[in-house]
This record gives C-alpha cells, structure tokens and sequence, in this order.
C-alpha cells in the first residue's frame, strides 16, 4: 500500500500563515485498488501530517511564534537565560528563552492549549529549528525532526520526520522546491 501512496504527487504551498497539502493534479482514484478505502484514509493521514509537520516548523522560521496583535510583553532575567510572558486577544502563553534568545520551551494558552520545546543548530545562513516536541490536550505527544535544504536563499525542510505518541514514525521529503517571492508596491497618487 505505501508503494501506491508514495506513486501519489503532492504539491505543498506555504506562506506566513500555513500549509496547504494538495494532490495533483487531482484527487487520486483508489477505487480500482483491493485497499481502496485503506488507501483514500491513509492518504488523508498522509496529508494531515505534512501540514502538521511544516505548520509546526513554520512560527519559528517566520517568528510566528510572537502575537502580531497589541500584547502585554513581560521579561525577567533568569540564571539561564530570560522568561517572556505575554498576553494578548489572540495569543498568551510563556516562553522560555536562552540568552541569545532563541526559544527553548513554551507553554502557550491562546490559540489554542499547548507546551512546547525546541531545540535549534547553526545552519549555513544562521540557526534552523532541528527539532520541536508539542504536547496538547488534542494530540498528545509529538515530536517533529527536520533536516534543511536551500532554495533560492531560504533554508526550508528537507526532510521531516513526526513521532506521534499513537503510532510509529512518519518520514516525508520535500524535492523540487520552489520560492516563490512577492513584490509589495506602492501606488501614489497622480501629480
């Protein structure tokens, strides 16, 4: 069955926000198949865990991590570095960072309940996250493993690997990628 499911192309597109797993061209048919059914569930697992896997990488390579709304930021120094407690309408939680401020851990309450840890390394254009265990009361225990490749000077996935608490491990690699990069211009008025 993995075999059929591997033969499947799949086009990932992020932005700042998220990331969207599609087939393509389309849906792929399993009908045909004896596993049908098996394979149309499996795949659906499929996808769920590459956008699980590059959403939870995403608030830390965009800084993400912090509310783009009005919060309430508090620092305090500690021995191993600093804890930032913010609170804001769409994000509140704890952070644990290390002294040149990369994050180490999180206990976040908005969006949505989670405890988190990170751990970063240096890469060839500055620190990518290697790895970030989440716990929530949805999911249970996760761990999420990435390897990085440069595209058009980016550092993104290579590799992924998920450990969810109730089944094994979860491999996935991402080729061909492209950066796709926006122009912002500015219309001014007619003089």
């Amino acid at each position: 069955m993995a075999e059929d499911l591997q033969a499947v192309s799949h086009r990932v597109n992020v932005d700042h926000t998220h990331a969207v797993v599609s087939s393509t061209p389309k849906q792929p048919d399993f009908s045909s198949d004896q596993h049908g059914t098996q394979l149309g569930q499996l795949e659906q697992v499929l996808i769920g865990m590459v956008s699980s896997g590059l959403n939870a990488w995403l608030p830390m390579s965009t800084d993400g991590i912090l509310p783009a709304e009005k919060s309430q930021y508090k620092f305090e120094k500690l021995a191993s570095g600093y804890k930032l407690t913010m609170n804001g309408k769409n994000g509140a939680g704890t952070l644990l960072l290390q002294p040149d401020m990369r994050v180490m851990s999180g206990v976040m309450e908005l969006p949505q309940p989670m405890r988190f840890s990170t751990d970063f390394e240096s890469g060839p254009q500055g620190l990518v996250l290697s790895s970030v265990e989440t716990e929530s009361t949805a999911n249970g225990e996760t761990t999420f493993a990435y390897t990085y490749q440069s595209v058009d000077g980016f550092q993104i996935p290579e590799t992924v690997t998920i450990t969810p608490a109730t089944t094994g491990k979860w491999h996935y690699r991402l080729m061909d990628c492209k950066v796709v990069k926006f122009v912002k211009v500015n219309v001014l008025p007619p003089d």
